[in-house]
């Protein structure tokens, strides 16, 4: 994300898709994509009678919410002036994959072999394709 910072936000949009929200807020105008999704987890848990051998199993399911929120803030002109991102590794993994397929020069954290790109227990899905620098 960091190689977009200066060019026109059409670029943003050729990568990540068109966008979900395009807002001024306290006169900045920020332009916003969302992925929001759930996942069924099941978690499967059994229990030994010690006395007769007999195995119960009972299986259990849960909902996770997976979210990824990335905005730029844009000039008059378009042009992409500062970024921020937020979500979890499920919904991020999206951008990222998209922003995977994006030239070079709009990725220059991104490492020459994927096997350098490692996911990371962090709020990004591959820090390599959406590194954030302060």
């Amino acid at each position: 994300m960091d190689g977009l910072v200066g060019k026109h936000v059409d670029d943003a949009i050729r990568y990540l898709g068109y966008p979900d929200e395009d807002a001024m807020l306290a006169g900045h105008r920020i332009i916003s994509w969302y992925k929001r999704d759930s996942m069924t987890l099941p978690h499967t848990s059994s229990v030994t009678n010690p006395y007769t051998g007999t195995t119960m199993s009972m299986t259990s399911y849960s909902t996770a919410n997976l979210e990824c929120q990335i905005r730029v803030e844009v000039d008059a002109a378009l042009i992409i002036r500062t970024w921020e991102g937020n979500g979890n590794e499920g919904a991020c993994a999206h951008f990222a994959s998209r922003l995977a397929n994006a030239p070079r020069y709009l990725n220059p954290n991104l490492p020459s072999s994927g096997k350098d790109c490692k996911v990371t227990p962090d709020r990004w899905s591959k820090t390599c394709l959406l590194r954030k620098t302060k």
